[in-house]
């Protein structure tokens, strides 16, 4: 019998954070640089996020990720008093390319598979940590997601909103 081998181009390897924050119309973070990547999704209000020397403008629904070492902050935007989810992880391997840069738009299904990730993963780090198949299932529902979202953009779907600078991609309405 043959056999076939499967390419695993990514894995999540650990969990360092997941919060919900409500920030203040005033909120202005100074900015930090770490080792892992970071996502940052609007569920309500206006943020501003800069990453290096690019700023984007987030409203409810979106979502940017953070490379490792890349310096990035966030503020209130718009006099709103936005809800943000922020989850930090650490992978081997890498993510696909389409989600390393840029501003993605999520739906209302895909906000709703997100915040069923994110409450799994927000439940192991309030836990301290989920170890075994829960560790295993944790991590996966992640990269399920992210893997769903480069699948949707794959086949045309238009996430993107402000596509990274020098991206041959196509921006969809807001």
């Amino acid at each position: 019998m043959e056999t076939f081998p499967l390419a695993r181009m990514f894995s999540v390897t650990a969990l360092h954070s997941a919060y919900r924050y409500s920030f203040p119309p005033d909120f202005d973070f100074k900015g930090e640089r770490h080792d892992f990547w970071e996502i940052v999704c609007v569920l309500s209000g206006s943020v501003t996020v800069t990453e290096e020397e690019r700023v984007y403008p987030l409203h409810e629904g979106d979502m940017i990720f953070h490379a490792p070492m890349e310096f990035h902050r966030i503020s209130s935007a718009e006099g709103t008093f936005p809800q943000v989810l922020v989850t930090s992880f650490s992978i081997e391997g890498n993510l696909p390319t389409k989600l390393r840069e840029g501003v993605l738009h999520l739906e209302s299904q895909e906000q709703d598979d997100y915040q069923q990730v994110f409450d799994r993963l927000f439940d192991a780090v309030s836990a301290g940590g989920a170890q075994g198949f829960s560790g295993q299932r944790t991590a996966d529902a992640l990269a399920l997601f992210l893997l769903r979202l480069d699948s949707a953009m794959q086949d045309g779907k238009p996430l993107w909103i402000r596509p990274p600078p020098g991206s041959t991609g196509t921006a969809s309405a807001a």
